[in-house]
């Protein structure tokens, strides 16, 4: 029994004095390295502080009244808002908008609001969201835009006509558009049966039929301007194809050898970020492409 106590009062002397040691080694180590961060720390608040205070000297440099109507986003770009360029202009907010739509310049946004087309873009824009609704700022350099005041003064002046199409303009529109990309397609090579010039509304979302090689493709064309193509209309142009098939079980055994595809066909960019992720998804049976139409 002495032995044992004595063994386990000597082990337990001997832990208490590495413990001493390795405080002692420790101890200085933590202090050096807390230094070291205060010190790190120091240096970053007097940096801000002097970025502050360049800010500060910039602010009063700059005249109050070109504060209250503008907003800097960068040290090169001014902009300016959609209502500041209607009172610039004398005319409305809708008048405005109805100017970019007419240049091209932007879209309805996919929620609310607008967004800028890549035309529209090229004028540097700055896009976001504010209470769910899609905004966007011009680069203020816009109110010189010669195109842009042409537009509005054509507006104000009712030389533009602004009327929706009607349906049978909208009909012309599309079928010179198909047309055009039978055309297209005829000239790479491409065999094209012109499916929906043949069947009228009977066409089951499947304008042109066009095959090279070992491929089908079931087309879509849209020469759309303003409006966006959703997923859910790319999926209704899936099932329509499907149930074309069903009905023409003949025409089904006649290509049922060959790879299938569906294929949307576009005059310029006019898919929602919806539609996008949904074809990028699918992409073993749908594909996109834009085709500006020449003339």
């Amino acid at each position: 029994m002495n032995y044992l106590f004595i063994f386990t009062s000597l082990f337990f002397i001997g832990f208490i004095i590495w413990i001493i040691k390795y405080l002692e080694k420790k101890l200085p180590e933590r202090d050096e390295r807390k230094k070291q961060e205060w010190e790190s720390e120091q240096r970053d608040k007097e940096k801000i502080n002097k970025r502050h205070q360049k800010e500060e000297q910039e602010e009063v440099k700059q005249p109050s009244s070109e504060k209250k109507k503008t907003k800097i986003y960068n040290e090169k770009i001014i902009y300016i808002k959609t209502k500041e360029l209607a009172e610039y202009f004398n005319i409305t907010n809708k008048q405005v908008q109805e100017a970019f739509q007419l240049l091209k310049w932007i879209v309805p946004s996919e929620k609310k609001g607008w967004m800028a087309t890549a035309e529209g873009k090229k004028r540097n824009v700055k896009e976001g969201i504010y209470m769910g609704i899609n905004y966007i700022h011009w680069d203020i350099k816009i109110k010189n835009n010669l195109e842009l005041i042409n537009v509005i003064e054509n507006l104000k002046t009712n030389k533009i006509k602004t009327r929706p199409m009607t349906k049978k303009e909208k009909k012309v529109k599309g079928d010179r558009y198909e047309t055009y990309i039978a055309s297209f397609f005829k000239e790479n090579g491409y065999y094209v049966w012109e499916h929906g010039k043949e069947k009228g509304n009977e066409d089951n979302s499947i304008d042109l039929f066009v095959k090279k090689e070992e491929c089908i493709y079931f087309v879509q064309c849209k020469n759309w301007e303003i409006w966006k193509i959703n997923h859910k209309e790319v999926k209704a142009t899936r099932t329509d194809v499907r149930e074309y098939l069903k009905e023409n079980k003949e025409f089904w055994e006649l290509i049922k050898k060959y790879k299938m595809k569906i294929l949307y066909v576009t005059q310029k960019e006019c898919l929602t970020k919806s539609a996008y992720t949904y074809i990028q998804e699918n992409n073993e049976i749908i594909e996109y492409q834009v085709i500006p139409m020449k003339i």
